[in-house]
């Protein structure tokens, strides 16, 4: 049995390829185990994966759970979620993992089995890999490759490839 607890466990689920590969593995290991998932969602925005998790949760056949967190819901948890935080943090992201950890703790989970940091393991957000590949484009003296590249990159996302920021990022 994977599941050797004490504690009720589930899983987050963002709609991403971590957490949807340890939702895959928890169901090829314990097909008829329950599972419960956790999703953060944020409507009518890019960053919204609910869709794609939505996808998994019907295939891999979860009781599926969704929040959404929200500037009001923020405003009103702030003082609490930063207490916790124990340090001011930079974005969304972390209060979305707070509601989704406050969600699962509401249906009796007190474990989460996620995939949380292995995108920073594979080259992280925002382009990490496109800018590493960028850079050995450059320093390869490819410059066609690299200006070919490196348009396709800004036309798709000007304010993170600009070309001095591209050339003045330490490798």
């Amino acid at each position: 049995m994977l599941f050797r607890s004490d504690v009720a466990v589930g899983s987050s689920l963002s709609g991403g390829l971590d957490s949807s590969s340890v939702v895959s593995l928890i169901r090829y290991l314990e097909p008829d185990q329950k599972l419960d998932t956790f999703t953060g969602r944020f409507p009518g925005t890019p960053n919204d994966e609910g869709y794609y998790a939505s996808i998994l949760q019907r295939a891999k056949n979860t009781i599926h759970h969704e929040v959404f967190p929200n500037p009001e819901r923020f405003i009103q948890e702030a003082q609490k979620f930063y207490w916790h935080a124990e340090f001011p943090v930079g974005g969304m992201s972390q209060f979305a993992q707070w509601c989704v950890f406050k969600e699962a703790s509401n249906h009796g989970i007190k474990v989460l089995l996620d995939g949380q940091g292995s995108d920073e393991q594979l080259g992280g957000y925002g382009g990490e890999i496109l800018l590493a590949y960028l850079r050995q484009l450059f320093y390869e003296h490819r410059y066609g490759s690299w200006l070919g590249e490196h348009y396709h990159a800004a036309k798709a996302n000007p304010a993170r490839f600009s070309f001095l920021k591209v050339l003045m990022i330490d490798s």
